[in-house]
């Protein structure tokens, strides 16, 4: 369901211009454009001899994930793995493809958790395509270039038209999105382009715009609020078993494999003491080993490594599962 706050970002939908700066969102995000004396400043950033290319893009579709060297600050949480929308858009969750027709921003109940730097009917695919997302990656920034993709297009031949470059740029130091448009002309053949950011939940973000070609050489950025307008009690499970989330192979009765979850206070307020619990489940979806644990109150963005007493013996062969939940986190 749509809320209320989506009228922070009215300013600019249905025109040509763009509004200078909008927001704040529920959270206290806020943007600027170029066009904003103290906004960003264009400045496109060549990636193309550091970077590596992603392929699998096609139309519809995401690829991923691209893991991240350093976590990149999202609201009230942080992330590591981006999954690359083929629509202009960049999800730091799998919970499916976007495309047309396109959502408002926000809105609860579709995919969730991205930004949409150009989000539109874009096209990968097709003889001849020109589409390419270079991506590069360091301690400080991340950026995803769009380079040369066409819209989809059901009247030509190879079911793509146009060109469009663009490029999206994390800054993990300050935790600003960016969105440079070197060329985006007119016109999609779907709802769209918008621009925009969506947490994980659905319900909050703040949409720059929706329906405007932003002319060649321009920039927008989204700032996070130095003090949040909302109190975020929330909590996540990081990993469980080992920091890589790889598998491990364990003998058919042989050395216990031990019990182990990374925790981490997501939000923005200290969490009372609560308790964790860790099962492992085989393929018929029964517990075959559990334990509890308690947890002591955490501040904002600490984490709590948690080994469980308890320990898994494999007696039959198979493939088994790990389940971590968090149990008794108020409201």
């Amino acid at each position: 369901m749509t809320r209320p706050l989506t009228l922070f970002a009215t300013t600019c939908l249905t025109t040509a211009l763009f509004a200078a700066f909008g927001g704040p969102d529920q959270y206290g995000y806020t943007w600027k454009d170029s066009d904003e004396p103290d906004g960003p400043v264009y400045e496109w950033i060549d990636i193309t001899t550091t970077g590596v290319q992603i392929t699998g893009l096609a139309d519809d579709n995401i690829v991923g994930p691209f893991v991240l060297e350093e976590n990149f600050p999202f609201y009230w949480y942080s992330v590591k793995k981006i999954y690359i929308g083929s629509n202009g858009y960049l999800a730091f969750t799998t919970s499916g493809n976007i495309a047309a027709a396109f959502p408002n921003i926000p809105m609860a109940g579709e995919t969730d958790n991205y930004v949409a730097g150009y989000m539109t009917d874009l096209n990968f695919a097709g003889a001849g395509n020109p589409g390419q997302v270079w991506a590069y990656d360091d301690l400080e920034r991340t950026i995803f270039s769009y380079i040369n993709v066409p819209y989809w297009d059901a009247a030509a031949p190879e079911l793509w038209s146009g060109s469009n470059t663009f490029q999206i740029v994390l800054d993990k130091t300050d935790s600003t999105i960016t969105i440079n448009y070197q060329n985006t002309p007119c016109c999609s053949g779907s709802n769209g382009p918008m621009c925009g950011i969506e947490a994980l939940n659905g319900d909050i973000g703040i949409q720059q715009s929706f329906g405007t070609y932003p002319v060649a050489n321009f920039s927008v950025r989204f700032y996070a609020p130095v003090v949040p307008l909302l109190d975020i009690i929330d909590a996540s499970v990081e990993w469980v078993t080992d920091a890589s989330n790889g598998g491990h192979s364990v003998a058919k009765n042989g050395t216990p494999f031990p019990l182990h979850a990374y925790l981490r206070n997501t939000g923005n307020q200290t969490l009372e003491p609560f308790t964790v619990t860790s099962q492992i489940l085989n393929e018929a979806n029964q517990t075959v080993a559990v334990d509890a644990a308690n947890v002591g109150s955490m501040v904002p963005n600490q984490t709590e490594d948690v080994f469980f007493a308890n320990s898994f013996v494999a007696d039959l062969p198979g493939t088994y599962r790990s389940v971590t939940t968090l149990n008794g986190i108020t409201n």
